[in-house]
């Protein structure tokens, strides 16, 4: 398929945030969010809830004012065509006198016919002179009228733009210098755009695809499309899911600029560009009222004839140019991929049956039809240029009354030179000043119409005046109370400070009282333990500094093979072997910190020490979980053999809480309660005490030192 027109266009295509809306945020203070001042935040949020409620009103109000505006406009407008009905049918008067004139200059008359004339002249000329100063008058009054509706349209047109700037949004290219700049658009986070100031349509453009250089290729797939692709300097594509947000936050211009090779330069305008979420496959859904602005340069060629797709006229041998090229100066070329869906050559929307567009033509993505490519012939604003055109009629209108009086008057003057057939036409024109009369009557009835659109105006400014001077009202109360709020917060943080080193105090009373309550092993023996949760009981104190022994095996008099509550509650007695109990070691690590020192001891009298700075074990709850043993020290060895019990919960030959799949470590092993892993563990202090040396698994061991003759566990705080 060839596409004669847009093969040699670069495009460039921009949205200009259209004055529809605007945004306000409220900023509100963050506060540290506790008891003290939650309540006071909550009722913040719903006054800024209100206040955004109370905006959205205010925005709707806006729009209304802008959709008034625009109806003075159409009424205005439809004055301007009225004024130019008038004056058409004046000059068609003027028309009528003028060939009855040239049919009179051409009698010819005799002396006599001249003496009569003249004596006619004589008769008319106070009358005449009368007419013409009548008609000076009522000219001088309808270019005064007419001069009135000038200035007022001006102001109005004033009024027009000033509401523009107020309704401008702030996050957009209509609030931004050309380049790079971030924007924020709801439901996406802020992201960079490309802000453009085009030619003959000023600033504010947001561009969202720029061909310049054909560096980069647009056959792309859905997801690219869909993100954007390209760069700022080069070729790009803003992304569908970009321009969808930007187009649903309101309503949107779009401007279409074209060039060719030969710098002939073409524009499109829609007055409504809107396209759909990619649920919707991204559907162009709307465009909107189209215009067009033609080639800037001289285009046109001289001494050809005019060529219709119905009559050739044309210098080309092979067809029509209008026919075969389908190039009317100002067709809507977009308007036939309205409500059409994107298609990209992985993402077939199109409506062709035979293939995918994209694909099969190689063409990039676009909305497709049929395949059909439309020329984009562009646009201008004609909301922009609407004011100045009605200016330039009035302009004219009153340029053309007055020639139009001028000319009456000199036909005038010479009519009434021919005889009795000047007076005849001089009736004629009388009747034609009639309707002249009745014409500007009709211009003062519009004149009185536009004071009451002027009256109209002046209502809505008063009403803008008085919504702007409460809403100064209402941010000067709304300064006021966040000056109190400040204060207020300053005063709650003085009082939660002073608070708070109320606290601290007491919190160092209490320690310094909990310190006195603390177990104090001295001097060495059983002494009374008190442990926060349990009533005082007996525990062994050993070494002088604070050591409290919560296991020891010296003589095999014990046997650790117990059940599940007996390990909770303790066995043995403080002169042998005993187990002071997971309940009361709970407890005791849990209090506050402590440090686990392990005494161990061969049958050759070799002794070895391992120490760990942060013992905790968990409640029953838990299953007494060694929750933490902290850093490892040694004396004698180098073996942490305890580690990999760690975060294992406790098991005995009646609950089985190890993670050897295949039985109960305690059960299977016969070795006591312990915190066994899934291998059952590379050391076990609870394991069967035998009275000699033995290499065995069940029996007491710490790794590579099995058959130990004696053992202690010793906690401490820290």
């Amino acid at each position: 398929m060839k596409y004669t027109h847009c093969c040699n266009c670069a495009l460039l295509i921009a949205v200009l945030l259209a004055a529809i809306g605007f945004l306000e945020t409220a900023a509100s203070n963050e506060h540290e969010l506790n008891d003290n001042n939650v309540d006071v935040l909550i009722k913040k949020i719903e006054q800024l809830k209100a206040e955004n409620n109370n905006l959205k009103h205010k925005i709707k109000q806006s729009n209304k004012l802008v959709e008034s505006y625009d109806s003075i406009i159409a009424d205005l407008k439809e004055s301007n065509r009225d004024l130019r009905s008038a004056n058409a049918e004046t000059a068609s008067d003027a028309k009528k006198i003028k060939l009855l004139f040239e049919t009179y200059i051409n009698i010819l008359c005799s002396e006599k016919c001249d003496m009569e004339v003249k004596n006619q002249t004589e008769l008319l000329t106070k009358p005449e002179i009368y007419f013409k100063y009548a008609k000076a008058n009522k000219t001088n009054e309808l270019q005064g009228e007419l001069v009135k509706l000038q200035d007022q349209i001006k102001q109005d047109t004033k009024n027009v733009e000033v509401v523009k700037k107020l309704l401008q949004p702030k996050n957009s290219c209509v609030t931004h210098k050309p380049g790079e700049h971030e924007i924020e658009v709801p439901g996406l986070k802020p992201f960079k755009v490309l802000c453009a100031d085009y030619r003959v349509m000023g600033p504010g453009w947001t561009m969202i695809q720029q061909r310049i250089n054909g560096k980069e290729d647009f056959q792309r797939d859905w997801n690219a499309y869909r993100d954007g692709f390209g760069s700022f300097d080069g070729d790009f594509f803003l992304g569908l899911d970009k321009i969808h947000h930007i187009t649903h936050s309101q309503r949107y211009l779009l401007y279409i600029y074209m060039q060719k090779f030969n710098n002939r330069e073409s524009s499109a305008h829609y007055s409504n560009f809107r396209v759909g979420s990619e649920a919707d496959q991204f559907e162009l859904q709307s465009l909107g009222v189209y215009s067009w602005s033609g080639l800037k340069s001289d285009h046109l060629v001289e001494h050809m004839k005019f060529t219709t797709y119905d009559r050739d006229n044309d210098k080309l041998d092979t067809g029509n140019c209008a026919k075969d090229h389908r190039s009317g100066g100002n067709a809507d070329r977009m308007r036939p991929h309205e409500r059409m869906k994107f298609t990209t050559h992985d993402r077939d929307n199109d409506k062709w049956m035979f293939d995918n567009c994209a694909s099969d033509h190689n063409s990039g993505g676009w909305w497709y039809t049929n395949c059909g490519v439309w020329e984009k012939n562009g646009l201008l604003d004609a909301y922009k240029h609407n004011m100045a055109d009605l200016r330039e009629s009035n302009n004219n209108e009153i340029a053309q009354t007055e020639t139009n009086g001028k000319k009456i008057e000199q036909l005038c003057e010479k009519y009434i030179q021919n005889s009795e057939k000047c007076e005849m036409e001089r009736r004629n024109q009388n009747e034609s000043l009639t309707k002249q009369e009745n014409c500007t009557q009709e211009l003062i009835i519009k004149s009185n119409k536009i004071n009451e659109l002027q009256d109209q105006i002046i209502k809505i400014q008063d009403q803008k005046t008085n919504d702007e001077k409460k809403k100064f009202e209402e941010q000067k109360t709304k300064d006021e109370k966040q000056k109190l709020e400040e204060q207020k917060t300053k005063d709650e943080k003085k009082k939660l400070e002073e608070q708070k080193k109320k606290l601290e105090e007491q919190k160092t009373k209490d320690e310094k009282k909990k310190s006195k309550e603390r177990v104090n092993c001295s001097p060495i023996g059983e002494q009374i333990i008190k442990v926060p949760g349990l009533q005082p009981s007996e525990g062994l104190c050993s070494g002088g500094h604070h050591w409290i022994v919560i296991q020891r095996r010296i003589n095999g008099k014990e046997d650790f093979q117990r059940d599940w509550n007996t390990y909770r509650d303790g066995f043995g007695s403080s002169d042998g072997d005993f187990f002071l109990g997971l309940n009361k070691i709970h407890q005791k690590t849990h209090s506050q910190r402590h440090e686990l020192y392990c005494y161990m001891e061969t049958y050759d009298n070799t002794w070895y020490a391992a120490r760990y700075d942060n013992f905790r074990v968990g409640s029953e709850a838990d299953l007494f979980e060694l929750q933490s043993l902290g850093e490892y020290t040694w004396t004698n060895i180098n073996g942490d053999q305890l580690r990999v019990n760690e975060h294992m919960k406790f098991t005995t030959y009646d609950r089985d809480n190890d993670q050897w799949t295949d039985g109960n470590c305690a059960n299977v092993i016969r070795s006591g309660g312990w915190w066994y892993t899934r291998f059952c563990g590379w050391c076990n202090l609870n394991a069967k005490y035998f009275p000699n040396e033995v290499y065995e698994s069940k029996a007491i061991h710490w790794y590579a030192w099995n058959t130990l003759k004696k053992v202690q566990m010793l906690i401490r705080p820290i």
